[in-house]
């Protein structure tokens, strides 16, 4: 590594190591408390459902299994064009 992108790499570590030891803490703490699903608000899972297939919502529902979520700025994935539709099953595929 370049050693002046070294020394800056390291005083920004050093600087923040406090604040970032606390962010991972609380980090921590909220994971433990409740599952990151159930804080969604209504309005947030009435989307995450709209575009699911019947099985997927029923996945979702039953707290199954993990999620992987594609968040673009426009909200594309639920926009009436659905410009990214195919783009979990191409993932899929390729994975």
């Amino acid at each position: 590594m370049n050693s002046t992108i070294e020394k800056i790499t390291q005083k920004i570590e050093q600087r923040s190591q406090d604040s970032r030891a606390e962010y991972l803490q609380r980090m921590r703490d909220t994971l433990e408390q409740t599952p990151p699903r159930k804080r969604l608000s209504c309005g947030n899972l009435a989307h995450a459902f709209a575009a699911c297939s019947t099985d997927e919502k029923a996945d979702i529902a039953a707290q199954s299994g993990a999620n992987l979520s594609i968040t673009t700025a426009y909200n594309d994935m639920l926009s009436a064009h659905q410009p990214y539709k195919n783009y979990p099953d191409q993932i899929e595929a390729r994975a």
